[in-house]
């Protein structure tokens, strides 16, 4: 176990997670089997993002499983109960196949290593503009 007061893993905060059933799981009423689905993904992709510190996520390309960085004033949902500025970046990961994306912050207490707080989910492409 970690000694420090920055620990090299990640862990999971789900405090902020948007009330706009667009973004979280609510978004899936109309089918019970892709909600259970795509939160087993979710699991599996949250225990992978765990098993590596911070550095490892940054430094690989977003195609090949890493992150991607967006300005909060690019998503279309506000997180429940956060400020965030309008540059502020926001870290994306992919799941399922690339299918969905998990969005979040990291909390200001350290740039290498801090809780990921996911404040909500791209299920169907509509969270932000993802270009072309």
């Amino acid at each position: 176990m970690e000694t420090s007061c920055c620990p090299k893993y990640s862990s999971f905060s789900f405090v902020y997670l948007t009330k706009n059933k667009n973004y979280n799981f609510d978004s899936f009423l109309k089918s019970k089997e892709e909600k259970v689905n795509a939160q087993a993904e979710l699991a599996k992709r949250l225990i992978q993002i765990s098993q590596e510190p911070w550095e490892f996520w940054h430094n690989r390309r977003k195609e090949s499983g890493g992150l991607e960085l967006i300005p909060y004033d690019q998503i279309h949902f506000s997180p429940k109960g956060l400020n965030l500025t309008p540059d502020e970046k926001l870290i994306v990961f992919h799941f399922a196949s690339g299918k969905y994306r998990i969005i979040g912050t990291k909390g200001n207490f350290c740039s290498t290593c801090a809780t990921y707080y996911i404040i909500g989910f791209d299920f169907d492409y509509s969270a932000y503009d993802h270009g072309k």
